[in-house]
């Protein structure tokens, strides 16, 4: 029999390798919900800095010299070159007040996507105008924006440590528990890439089953979440709205599948080890095991 199909069947069989799907499907769902918050705080900070703030999407500041402020001449050299970058929609100095020395210049984009091209153009410019000055995103100057992106890190982490313990504790035991009939497979002809393929296999429908059951969860729940702050609040903005971002779905099936083939690492290749005599033993502690 295929290898493939042979996991497939196992796992269709099993209870437990369907509850370990419904473990690592919950651990994504949660996550990506949590995503979605940590996105919509972000969506704030970046208004708060950028706007609010006057940051602008990038800002451009003096270093180490004339009190690390810019004249009037040099504003105005920024300013004219910025202000012809392609992406860049706003260009506006900061006086500092009572003198006409310039503390930062600003620059607003058109489209957020493209600051590192255009932060690449000034930084290359400022160079070469011999300007010491520094281009820093609204992203360096918040340190909440930095702790919005560990704690998604962290719980990413940490979902994906569930489902590497889930999947690997399952794995390990479906291989014990069906070392006899990986001996006889192996005593009927199949190779040990056969049975290191059963088991990995295994793993891989596992992630696989979880990943579909967590993007049909992610969706049913961004739906559901968004028509109740629609229809029940006044103030939608206060909900935590989940977001169907292709993007970071694949990123998460892509993760989980990696994780469920390093979990079935250790149990895939012990059981493709075993002599065929051994494991066809009732004793699951001889040394052949």
């Amino acid at each position: 029999m295929n290898p493939t199909a042979l996991a497939l069947r196992n796992v269709l069989l099993g209870r437990r390798a369907l509850a370990a799907a419904l473990v690592v499907a919950a651990s994504l769902s949660v996550v990506d919900l949590f995503a979605g918050h940590v996105t919509k705080e972000r969506a704030r900070l970046e208004y708060q800095a950028v706007i609010a703030e006057r940051l602008g999407h990038l800002s451009i500041t003096r270093i180490g010299h004339g009190g690390e402020t810019f004249d009037a001449d040099e504003a105005a050299r920024i300013n004219r070159f910025a202000a012809g970058v392609d992406g860049v929609a706003l260009v506006a100095v900061q006086p500092l007040s009572g003198g006409g020395r310039i503390a930062k210049v600003a620059v607003y984009l058109a489209d957020a996507g493209g600051e590192e091209q255009v932060r690449a153009a000034l930084a290359g410019w400022l160079r070469q105008a011999g300007i010491a000055a520094s281009v820093q995103s609204w992203r360096e100057s918040s340190s909440a924006d930095s702790a919005a992106r560990t704690k998604l890190v962290c719980a990413a982490m940490v979902a994906l440590a569930v489902a590497a313990a889930a999947i690997g504790a399952v794995t390990s035991m479906n291989a014990l528990e069906r070392r006899n009939v990986l001996a006889t497979l192996r005593a009927l002809g199949m190779r040990p890439a056969g049975v290191f393929a059963v088991v990995a296999a295994e793993a891989l429908w596992i992630a696989g089953f979880a990943a579909a059951l967590s993007l049909a969860a992610d969706c049913l729940l961004a739906w559901a979440a968004n028509r109740a702050a629609l229809s029940l609040s006044a103030h939608p903005d206060a909900w935590i709205l989940p977001e169907c971002d292709l993007g970071r779905m694949l990123l998460a099936v892509a993760a989980v599948l990696g994780v469920a083939m390093l979990a079935a690492l250790s149990p895939a290749l012990k059981a493709a080890r075993t002599d065929p005599a051994c494991g066809l033993r009732r004793d699951p502690g001889h040394p052949g095991w």
